[in-house]
């Protein structure tokens, strides 16, 4: 969700519109191609559709983005976009450390791994199979969920610590 001076974008991954009240700028831009992390640190090109002032929740259909802002990102935003013009976005990861190029297909796999895995156990073996198998796929992911819930408190105690 957006905060009160920030810039956001929103994917169709997250809804079919942005659930924003009507404060703020959004832009609708038309994409070339998926945004998203690549691994050439190029950057995704798109055309600016429409722009909208302080009219709330914008439509996001499927091959575009809704930069969406408050405050001074607003302003700065609404004066450096016009419709018709190019942009190009470019989501950088490299404060993470590490390869995100493929974060998106991880998502994907264990999409497939749950959904059409177990939809496949259910349909070969039956019910009861599918319910032992959804089962076993939980139980292999809480030694991760454990990993990263520790990341996180332990990230947590880091900025804590730094505070002071």
């Amino acid at each position: 969700p957006r905060g009160t001076s920030n810039l956001v974008a929103y994917t169709n991954a997250y809804g079919a519109n942005t659930k924003t009240d009507a404060t703020g700028v959004e832009v609708l831009v038309e994409m070339t191609r998926p945004m998203g992390v690549h691994p050439s640190g190029e950057a995704a090109v798109g055309t600016v559709r429409q722009i909208r002032v302080s009219a709330g929740s914008t439509s996001i259909p499927f091959d575009h983005v809704v930069l969406s802002a408050t405050g001074s990102d607003a302003t700065t935003l609404q004066n450096n976009v016009t419709v018709g013009s190019q942009i190009s976005i470019q989501l950088d990861f490299s404060a993470y450390g590490g390869d995100w190029s493929e974060a998106y297909c991880t998502v994907g796999g264990l999409f497939l791994l749950f959904i059409v895995g177990d939809g496949l156990i259910f349909l070969v073996y039956g019910g009861g199979a599918a319910l032992v198998g959804f089962l076993c796929l939980l139980a292999g992911l809480f030694p991760v969920l454990v990993i990263v819930l520790v990341m996180i408190i332990l990230d947590w105690i880091a900025k804590r610590a730094n505070q002071d």
